[in-house]
């Protein structure tokens, strides 16, 4: 993938895109960004010291966004069935499936949660904090 990312830049001509190869949670990021996306990524999301590792380099008050699959209520049994059927070869662990952005809210404000797809998927966003970093769990609830 880093390959075929690195031709597509090459490709466009893109000045300002690195690829940054290295487990989520040691990826050295060199420069503070003023936004970051994670589009189905959910082993990532489960992941603390990745997440923590990415908003750190966030300017204060940068916008957050997540996307990808979870599971629909339990009623929709075969809706679940297909997302398993979709999403199995792409996550390590269907752990935290149900709330896949359940470690990404404690590190943002403002979070606002949508589902789509018969609760199948969802985009949530929110905020890094304006202010300084020093804390880190703040709870925040999402809009379902």
């Amino acid at each position: 993938m880093a390959a075929v990312a690195r031709e597509h830049i090459a490709g466009e001509g893109w000045r300002n895109v690195t690829v940054v190869q290295a487990p989520a949670e040691q990826a050295r990021i060199e420069l503070t960004a003023d936004a970051a996306l994670f589009c189905a990524v959910h082993d990532i999301l489960q992941s603390p010291g990745a997440l923590r590792n990415v908003t750190r380099k966030l300017r204060p008050g940068a916008w957050v966004a997540a996307a990808g699959g979870k599971w629909a209520p339990p009623l929709m049994v075969a809706v679940n069935s297909m997302v398993s059927m979709l999403h199995a070869p792409y996550v390590r662990s269907f752990s935290g499936f149900d709330r896949p952005w359940r470690h990404l809210e404690q590190l943002v404000e403002d979070v606002d949660v949508r589902e789509m797809a018969f609760g199948s998927g969802y985009v949530m966003t929110g905020r890094t904090p304006a202010h300084s970093r020093t804390h880190t769990h703040h709870q925040h609830g999402g809009n379902l």
